[in-house]
């Protein structure tokens, strides 16, 4: 589990073409980020699709808590006395994300993230 970040570029979409022969170049990024963002590759793939090292643990209070011990990122659910439901995915000193779960009297679910 990890908390993705956007990559924010000062140069969007510049790139540096280095010759390597007849046709054939080099591409690599020169948009000079500000923020590198998180790296797309097979383990935070397997992590959004819950194949992931995470250790539960079921709180006195209701809650559970779930965290990553490689990343320490962790999802705090606390379940409302009205049936509502408020996720927290925080990490290190990243902005955490909320999200509230709310179930209406009609079945109908309404998800909120802020």
């Amino acid at each position: 589990m990890e908390l993705v970040i956007n990559r924010v570029p000062l140069y969007p979409g510049r790139v540096n073409l280095a010759p390597v022969s007849g046709n054939v170049y080099d591409l690599t990024r020169a948009d000079q980020p500000t923020q590198a963002g998180t790296p797309v590759n097979a383990a935070l793939l397997n992590a959004i699709y819950g194949f992931d090292n995470v250790e539960t643990t079921f709180q006195r209070n209701g809650n559970i808590l779930q965290r990553d011990p490689n990343t320490g990122a962790q999802i705090l659910t606390h379940f409302n006395s009205d049936g509502s439901i408020i996720e927290t995915f925080s990490q290190g000193s990243a902005p955490a994300l909320v999200k509230t779960t709310t179930f209406g009297a009609d079945g109908s679910i309404s998800e909120v993230l802020g």
